[in-house]
């Protein structure tokens, strides 16, 4: 987990979550909680998170939440190529891991599981402000969904 975070607008945010210093805000908080060994978890998580919690925040319904996360998914296949969610980095890493937590989440909800409770395990193992290892996340889920585990191969 990180130490903390500065930022700076050339003016004051409109306090709507969903604008672009919004989206920023919330990405960089949930980079406080969420830090990884694996950009495409790292940042993959903290984008599928500040998605989430952005459109909350703000009441919007479901569906504008749906719409953005299969526009984060459509941008990802546009530029993927060859290229495997582990193997993606930089902008390509968020909508790559963003993907894969979508669909991780949703599988572990299916399984009646929580990818939340698996991430408080790992995080609960680790010293406070190591990266979380995808790996070791990736166990866990195997160890509490297996097969959800065997289905992911990023």
């Amino acid at each position: 987990m990180g130490d903390g975070i500065s930022l700076l607008f050339p003016q004051a945010p409109s306090g709507k979550a969903t604008s672009s210093e919004g989206v920023v805000i919330v990405h960089e908080l949930m980079h406080l909680w969420n830090r990884a060994d694996e950009e495409w978890l790292s940042e993959g998580l903290t984008r599928y998170l500040e998605a989430v919690v952005s459109h909350e925040l703000d009441g919007l319904p479901q569906e504008a939440l749906g719409r953005e996360l299969v526009r984060l998914g459509q941008s990802y296949l546009q530029h993927a190529g060859g290229t495997t969610i582990a193997q993606s980095r930089g902008s390509q890493a968020y909508q790559a891991g963003a993907m894969a937590i979508l669909c991780l989440d949703g599988a572990m909800k299916g399984a009646k599981q929580s990818l939340w409770s698996a991430h408080q395990t790992v995080r609960a193992a680790r010293p406070i402000g190591a990266a979380l290892p995808a790996r070791e996340l990736l166990e866990e889920v195997d160890h509490r969904a297996p097969q959800v585990g065997h289905e992911l191969r990023l």
